[in-house]
């Protein structure tokens, strides 16, 4: 599908054609933008919540053409806080409430409403744990490991199949989908 040359949205859009860091809204005046990205830059803490200036058009998919490799995970300001920290691979309900409550955050509070030195807060938490990636690389190393140790559990991932003793005769559909030992977490 061709997209359309008079939407200022996708006029610029690396898929349609364009420079795509020409068009950048009227978050290039240097106002922060009200969104928060999760960025992992070289040198940074792995996990940082920047306000970011540039952001491109709403309607474009840009993930692959920040500057910085990201962790594709950008929060409105309309997003509650418990469930943006929720968004994390690795960090779930129980977590997120901890964190909130180490640093009084009601769990109804907006992303948009957190003052900047809470937003620093959260970012030298978030930098200490074991979240996206990292999380994603030890659970395939212990997949891994099973399968060339040898064990039953590793067996059971090589060939597909549920490794927590579930029947196999029936209602094995979503084992052999996920119990891959090449699985990309």
């Amino acid at each position: 599908m061709r997209k359309s040359s008079s939407d200022p949205g996708r006029r610029n859009c690396p898929m349609g054609g364009g420079n795509p860091w020409k068009w950048m809204g009227p978050w290039h005046k240097g106002s922060p933008s009200g969104r928060i990205s999760a960025i992992n830059a070289p040198g940074q803490p792995l996990v940082s919540l920047d306000y970011v200036q540039h952001l491109p058009p709403p309607r474009c998919n840009w993930i692959h053409y920040f500057p910085a490799p990201t962790l594709r995970v950008n929060f409105s300001e309309q997003k509650l806080v418990k469930k943006a920290l929720e968004s994390f691979f690795a960090l779930g309900p129980t977590t997120s409430s901890r964190i909130l409550a180490k640093y009084s955050i009601s769990p109804m509070s907006k992303v948009g409403a957190l003052p900047p030195k809470t937003v620093t807060a959260l970012t030298a938490e978030l930098s200490t744990m074991t979240i996206e990636s990292d999380a994603r690389k030890i659970i395939q190393q212990n997949v891994m490991r099973l399968k060339d140790m040898g064990s039953y559990r590793g067996r059971r991932h090589a060939m597909n199949l549920p490794v927590r003793g579930q029947r196999t005769r029936t209602q094995i559909e979503s084992a052999r989908k996920h119990n891959s030992a090449n699985r990309r977490w």
